[in-house]
């Protein structure tokens, strides 16, 4: 898991290098994120890329497209030629939920799900929640074991998230934590002091000015 910040490099840096190196045997990379960050990765992208690489790469997003045949086009290509697919969650769940045609040949299903991308990288990937979800479930069902998370705060939203997290991309192994408390029995006892201290005459008499003038609503105080 990266750190947003130092995030956007790395991710283009890696998609470039697994994408034009052949050994690789990578084709397709998604990137799934919130929908409000799209247009932000196909821009970096754009700025980290060498010169013509950005369409040799056949980076695309479907967000800004008008209609279901411009999707699907852009979806086809993607799944025939390879590149970088960006897509934001609740689309993902959209398209991949989609029933089977009669064919029995979902075109989203095939580009999204199975045989789905060669690498997946999930931005702000703490929006999973918990394998009870229905964004987790349907994730989950990708057939990729390249997953990649990517958050900016894997710790402070809820263990859980971060759990979930954890088993996304390395499902069924066991994960280690450590707290303070190991540390505990080696380290010196805690000890906290409060100090009062008593306010000056002059900061008594100010303090009673403003209580007595300015808290009951007779008068605005100053502006700074």
């Amino acid at each position: 898991m990266l750190n947003f910040s130092k995030s956007n490099l790395q991710i283009v840096t890696l998609a470039h290098t697994v994408l034009v190196n052949s050994p690789c045997r990578v084709t397709r990379v998604l990137i799934v994120c919130p929908v409000s960050t799209i247009l932000n990765w196909e821009n970096e992208l754009k700025i980290w890329l060498p010169d013509g690489t950005f369409d040799a790469l056949n980076v695309s997003e479907i967000a800004s497209c008008k209609n279901s045949k411009a999707k699907e086009e852009k979806m086809k290509r993607w799944l025939d030629r390879g590149g970088v697919m960006i897509i934001g969650y609740e689309m993902f769940r959209g398209q991949a939920n989609q029933k089977d045609n009669p064919s029995g040949q979902n075109l989203f299903t095939r580009c999204l799900v199975v045989p789905g991308p060669d690498l997946l990288i999930c931005d702000e990937g703490h929006l999973l929640k918990n394998e009870d979800s229905q964004i987790y479930k349907c994730m989950n069902k990708i057939l990729t074991r390249r997953r990649i998370m990517l958050t900016g705060t894997p710790l402070q939203n809820n263990m859980f998230e971060f759990f979930t997290m954890v088993e996304f991309v390395h499902p069924t192994h066991t994960l280690q934590r450590f707290d303070s408390d190991i540390l505990a029995p080696f380290l010196p006892p805690k000890h906290e002091y409060v100090v009062s201290v008593k306010i000056s005459e002059v900061q008594s008499r100010l303090y009673q000015q403003y209580l007595d003038n300015y808290t009951k609503g007779a008068v605005q105080p100053p502006e700074s």
